[in-house]
């Protein structure tokens, strides 16, 4: 999935709870999303990814974007 310059800005701006729980997100789903943890000023604090089809893999690349 390609994703349009300065998206990330609008996606994340201003959220600081998020939950995407049971959305069948997989680890190609992961991708995109650090792309936009990344990239964009994000004020997200809370990330609820329960119930999805990430693997360890794709929960590695999810904490080393937000602990960047």
């Amino acid at each position: 999935m390609t994703i349009p310059n300065g998206w990330s800005a609008l996606c994340f701006n201003g959220i600081q709870h998020l939950c995407l729980r049971g959305n069948k997100i997989n680890d190609d789903d992961v991708l995109v999303m650090v792309t936009f943890l990344e990239e964009a000023y994000s004020d997200l604090r809370c990330l609820n990814l329960w119930g999805n089809e990430i693997t360890d893999a794709g929960a590695r690349s999810i904490a080393r974007a937000v602990s960047a």
